[in-house]
């Protein structure tokens, strides 16, 4: 498809003459972004390409060099060819499409504010694809079903999985909208006007849905897990109306203290006394393996309610589960079901066919390669400078990095900045961190699978930061 596309280009232009390395690699970008199917797809090998198209091969190898580095618009490995990288995200392929216009020899920006890794295994694609058009195939009732049979089975077993204890069907359920869960959490299972800690940093969404519940947000001021104990006592015994304490896996400062366990005690001791609700939100989606958190839950019971998204695959990333007890679970799934806030069906028998794959352990639930090396390789970058805060850097186990100067401070436009030298982070109002991580940035390593590339992105970043910390 590839092939014909470019010949045609070429033949109705009659520009192979003047076509030049950064030319070929502009036009197959230019054919990707019109005809989305290619995504995934295998690329003909170079040398097999090259006379199909009637340009020499060293031209090629140099427009695919452009593609891999500058587009990241192709992947290659070792044993399995190379192919056009899984999807493009509407914000990815607003800045391909710019690039295009603008030079397509310029170097790609920095980009350090992904949320969603974007190279998908084509195998995962496949199954995806197929698993979309189970709904099709079924009698039109079945289509309109509002509930999916054996959905909720099937989700019992997988956050079974997930925590290492049983849950029964009527313990889970879930729905397409993350942040009126959340809110609807707060209204129906905490008093009226209370306040929800923020035991661990949250996401913008989560900090917003709070306030939508008209529940008062509040970020403790400690940072060492013992002592933000004794202040969640202290704030209990002052009279302060505790409806839930939250403990958000989005951000940094996941609980991975060696002191978790004495803590979740302390927590749950205190919930048994001044009768508030604990909720856990995994919005790793699985990706990675968090140490101490399969400890620290393991006892949910009804002591929790647990969120999580079951994929982070940008198609399947609105499927929400939330687990609790069977009281808690049946009174929010009138709301929802009332309201009509669940996953539309194709996504919902997708998932439901996907989920039964993954508990027969024939398949992941993300359709990407473990991102350990990456991290790994993020972490051992932005520890060599020794401009940054260490402990933010080496305490983190997930893809976003909080990154404080050791010394000095960044000036109050960094992130304009960052923008105009072509790097791209994570905006400060995309999360919440109370008083305490007000002086850094934060950078997510989603990027790329390419562990170098990464690294290049991160040293551009350093190289440019060093400008600009103030003394």
């Amino acid at each position: 498809m590839l092939t014909k596309y470019l010949n045609i280009k070429f033949d109705r232009e009659g520009s192979r003459a003047e076509c030049t390395p950064a030319i070929l690699a502009k036009s197959v970008a230019a054919i990707v972004l019109m005809d989305t199917k290619l995504l995934g797809t295998r690329i003909l090998n170079q040398s097999a390409l090259a006379p199909r198209i009637n340009l020499p091969l060293a031209m090629v190898k140099k427009a695919w060099i452009i593609l891999s580095d500058d587009y990241q618009l192709i992947d290659a490995k070792p044993g399995r060819g190379t192919t056009f990288v899984g999807s493009l995200s509407y914000e990815r392929m607003q800045r391909l499409e710019k690039l295009i216009k603008n030079d397509a020899n310029c170097a790609y920006p920095a980009l350090l504010d992904k949320k969603l890794p974007q190279l998908v295994d084509p195998s995962f694609k496949v199954r995806l694809w197929r698993a979309m058009n189970t709904h099709v195939d079924l009698p039109v009732t079945q289509q309109q079903q509002r509930i999916i049979d054996g959905m909720l089975p099937a989700l019992a077993k997988l956050t079974g999985s997930k925590l290492n204890c049983a849950i029964a069907d009527n313990e889970v359920y879930y729905t397409d909208d993350y942040a009126k869960l959340i809110t609807d959490c707060c209204m129906m299972f905490t008093p009226s006007k209370s306040t929800v800690v923020l035991l661990t940093p949250v996401s913008a969404e989560t900090y917003h849905a709070i306030v939508s519940a008209k529940r008062k947000p509040l970020f403790l001021t400690q940072t060492a897990l013992a002592a933000m104990m004794d202040e969640l006592e202290m704030h209990c015994r002052n009279g302060l109306i505790m409806g839930m304490v939250v403990i958000g896996m989005m951000g940094p400062y996941l609980i991975n203290d060696s002191d978790y366990k004495a803590a979740w005690k302390r927590l749950t001791g205190l919930r048994m006394i001044y009768n508030f609700e604990i909720m856990l939100d995994d919005r790793f989606a699985g990706m990675l393996q968090v140490p101490g958190f399969r400890d620290i839950i393991e006892s949910i019971g009804s002591q929790v309610i647990f969120i999580y998204r079951i994929s982070i695959h940008e198609t399947l990333y609105d499927a929400n589960v939330i687990a609790a007890d069977a009281d808690h679970i049946g009174r929010l799934a009138k709301r929802l079901a009332g309201k009509g806030e669940l996953l539309a069906p194709a996504i919902a028998f997708a998932l439901l066919r996907l989920v039964k794959q993954y508990l027969s352990r024939s398949m992941d639930l993300n359709g990407h390669p473990p991102l350990d090396a990456i991290i790994t390789a993020a972490r051992n970058k932005l520890l060599e400078p020794e401009i940054f805060i260490r402990q933010h850097i080496s305490n983190q186990q997930g893809y976003l990095f909080y990154l404080e100067p050791e010394n000095g401070r960044f000036p109050r436009d960094i992130y304009r900045k960052l923008k105009a030298a072509n790097i791209h982070v994570i905006h400060p109002d995309t999360f919440m961190y109370g008083s305490k991580y007000t002086r850094g940035i934060i950078i997510s390593v989603l990027s790329s699978q390419i562990v170098r590339q990464v690294e290049r992105d991160i040293e551009k970043l350093i190289s440019t930061l060093k400008n600009y910390i103030k003394k």
